[in-house]
């Protein structure tokens, strides 16, 4: 109607942001958060497997 149409097409969305340019880095960085999470349930699973082993000793003691 007032030329909208002809302005319309020199603007771009944000939604059509080329993502492929950023894709490693954020593969990469989901990759690091995965290592991550799966080094500290390690641990969690090593903190637990001491604190067993703790109580029992606790136990033992408690019933000599």
């Amino acid at each position: 109607m007032y030329g909208l149409g002809v302005l319309n097409k020199r603007f771009t969305s944000s939604k059509s942001v080329d993502f492929t340019t950023n894709q490693p880095l954020v593969i990469h960085k989901i990759e690091e958060m995965c290592e991550t999470i799966q080094k500290l349930n390690v641990e969690l699973m090593e903190k637990h497997a001491k604190e067993r082993t703790l109580e029992e000793k606790v136990e033992q003691v408690i019933i000599d």
